[in-house]
């Protein structure tokens, strides 16, 4: 059987489906291509997933829908508004509280080259030059930061009521969430710099701004607010009301049940980055069979979901095998700059490497990583993954499997130059493909992996579509504002003789174009779809 490339579909009423039979095989057969089956000797399912982690933001990425005339409208008008708070309205709202410290940091940044000059100046112009944001999307501890943009889906503290819900609510819940703001930075700021502190005074200050900033163009621009919300993934329309973060979760978790489910006592194991603790926990419905092994080292971000096999253990950090001075080994052979070791120091500590079973006794190594990004070094970084697959593979003699968020940046080549263009490039491509004004990032990837593994396989092809997104403006990433990214960052490299019969690549579907597959939807709420790959190991008959 050859190898091929699915390119799954899930339309509305799927969804649905899987929603209200979480993880039933009723449900489930809505989706996958072949009725369930014992699975072949030495079948197994390989994977990656980059599931968000706990990003609740509801307007952080734009939606498939973000041309239409009311979207655009919404849009428009809140980034006006919240481009519109000024230095002198943080200072009305917090000043009295914060006095002091508001002071002295304005004295700060306002002689920075790039810093604010007067307080009639735009807060949000600011961010990352004086204002630092680069901690959003963190909790304070206590309380916490009550921003009802970026932590919108979360509950009010000791409410049952979602933080964008009560900031609609102008202005007693608006003026109850801006209170909740200062006392809570009060509170961090008591501490701040001290051995309970995690955070420096500036950074907090950086923060409360930008809090405060949301906070008040909500106030003026509640219905602007209101319906960019309800375009987004995370809430019903028709209700007003989030999904639950177990429904999110069971459509992405529920895809690799399915496909799991369609090769009955396969092993299947995936790499997830972004994984919040207790995942499976979270869901409707615990998916069965299914565990999930966090990296012994205490990172979050790479933890692995397995079934029908053994994880005998994990040797990420172990003393017997003494990985770190492998890697220690391959930077001072490889002379990378301070930049880019520290790049690679950063990944390294992202690594989960485990040992599997199988039920007839065979054992391969899976190895899952998330790679903090490389920019434009895509050699290096696909010399970094040939070395790591054959180190793990010589240090523990067994098949070892690769998989990864890679965090491959793909830059457009001269000829195309604005966002439409890039998006009219990707619109024209063959579905789920990139168009080749993207290629050359990824071809210079495959040839540093060559470098140093000739023989590793990488997949899915080369050129797949595996996350596109467009963030918005309004979260703290000012440099991505607006951008639109298309690549291919989630890849399985497997070892030279196992056979793959399927690549599984998640996706809504309807698809009419490549922009059709925008991330996040209501029928993929993640940002990266889910690559499995379906082979026979080459160990077994």
């Amino acid at each position: 059987m050859a190898a091929r490339l699915t390119l799954e579909l899930l339309d509305p009423t799927t969804v649905a489906a899987i929603a209200i039979v979480a993880f039933s095989v009723v449900a489930l057969t809505f989706w996958t291509r072949t009725p369930p089956a014992p699975a072949k000797k030495g079948r197994v399912i390989l994977g990656t997933l980059n599931i968000l982690g706990n990003a609740k933001n509801p307007i952080e990425f734009c939606p498939q829908h973000f041309t239409s005339l009311p979207w655009r409208n919404a849009s428009d008008a809140f980034r006006k508004s919240l481009f519109g708070v000024t230095f002198k309205d943080l200072f009305d709202t917090a000043g009295e509280t914060h006095q002091e410290a508001l002071e002295e940091w304005w004295n700060q940044i306002k002689v920075l080259p790039t810093g604010p000059r007067y307080p009639m100046d735009s807060v949000c112009n600011f961010l990352g030059h004086g204002v630092n944001v680069e901690l959003d999307n963190k909790r304070l501890g206590g309380e916490g930061r009550i921003n009802p943009m970026v932590l919108g889906l979360d509950l009010m503290p000791n409410s049952t009521t979602p933080a964008y819900i009560e900031a609609l609510d102008v202005p007693v819940g608006n003026d109850r969430i801006l209170k909740t703001i200062v006392t809570s930075y009060a509170d961090a700021m008591a501490v701040a710099g001290d051995e309970k502190g995690q955070y420096t005074v500036n950074q907090l200050l950086g923060l409360m701004a930008w809090d405060i900033a949301c906070t008040l163009a909500i106030r003026q621009e509640p219905d602007a607010f209101e319906e960019l919300c309800l375009g987004s993934h995370t809430i019903d329309r028709a209700s007003k009301t989030p999904f639950s973060q177990s429904a999110m979760l069971d459509r992405v978790i529920g895809y690799v049940v399915g496909v799991s489910d369609a090769h009955l006592r396969a092993p299947c194991i995936v790499g997830l980055q972004e994984a919040m603790p207790g995942l499976l926990t979270l869901t409707s419905v615990p998916p069965p069979g299914f565990a999930i092994h966090y990296a012994a080292t205490g990172l979050p971000r790479a933890a692995i979901m397995y079934r029908n096999c053994k994880l005998v253990r994990d040797v990420t950090a172990d003393p017997l095998y003494n990985f770190p001075d492998v890697w220690d080994e391959y930077m001072q052979k490889r002379k990378l700059s301070p930049t880019l070791s520290s790049k690679v120091s950063k990944t390294i500590e992202r690594l989960c490497i485990c040992i599997f079973e199988m039920a007839d006794g065979e054992r391969l190594a899976f190895v899952n990583v998330h790679v903090s990004s490389f920019k434009s070094e895509v050699m290096v970084l696909g010399d970094f993954f040939g070395v790591v697959v054959e180190s793990v593979q010589t240090t523990l003699g067994l098949p070892t499997v690769c998989v990864a968020d890679s965090n491959i940046d793909c830059p457009w080549d001269k000829s195309v130059n604005t966002v439409d263009e890039q998006m009219q490039a990707v619109a024209d491509a063959a579905i789920g493909r990139l168009p080749n004004a993207l290629m050359g990032a990824m071809e210079k990837f495959e040839k540093g992996l060559r470098l140093s593994n000739q023989s590793v396989q990488l997949h899915p092809p080369l050129g797949t579509i595996t996350t596109m997104k467009r963030r918005t403006h309004f979260q703290a990433q000012v440099g991505k504002a607006g951008l639109f990214v298309a690549s291919q960052k989630d890849i399985v490299l497997l070892p030279p003789d196992f056979r793959v019969v399927d690549t599984c690549i998640g996706a809504k579907g309807n698809v009419a174009t490549n922009l059709d597959l925008l991330l996040p939807s209501a029928a993929w709420p993640a940002d990266h779809f889910a690559v499995l790959t379906v082979c026979d190991m080459g160990t077994l008959e």
